[in-house]
């Protein structure tokens, strides 16, 4: 399971090891879940104005949503589990990082 807080602190992104990531508020109150992710959540990132947020799975791929829980961009291709994902701080672009059978971290740059 991973958690990261919103910029700002007014809500909560979870993601899980069914691959489902919800969306709560500082009450707890669950204000939508979404199951596109067919494996573990590994890594969630806010953008820098909180409008959106990426994720990163098990399964290979990383994906872009608004904050309301839209899907907009699902980046595929990856030959391994993509274990981070995190916006560029200009939030032109973001790195999916996947682990690799050689020592050390591969890396892709992809423009939103």
């Amino acid at each position: 399971t991973v958690a990261l807080m919103s910029p700002g602190g007014k809500r909560i992104l979870t993601g899980f090891s069914d691959g489902v990531i919800c969306l709560i508020d500082m009450e707890g109150n669950e204000l939508w879940r979404r199951d596109n992710h067919r494996s573990p959540i590994s890594s969630l990132d806010f953008s820098k104005d909180g409008k959106y947020f990426l994720t990163g799975s098990y399964d290979k791929t990383a994906r872009l949503w608004d904050i309301k829980g839209n899907e907009f961009v699902i980046f595929k291709g990856h030959t391994h589990r993509i274990t981070s994902v995190a916006f560029h701080p200009t939030g032109s672009i973001f790195l999916p990082v996947h682990m690799t059978k050689q020592p050390g971290y591969g890396a892709e740059m992809e423009k939103n």
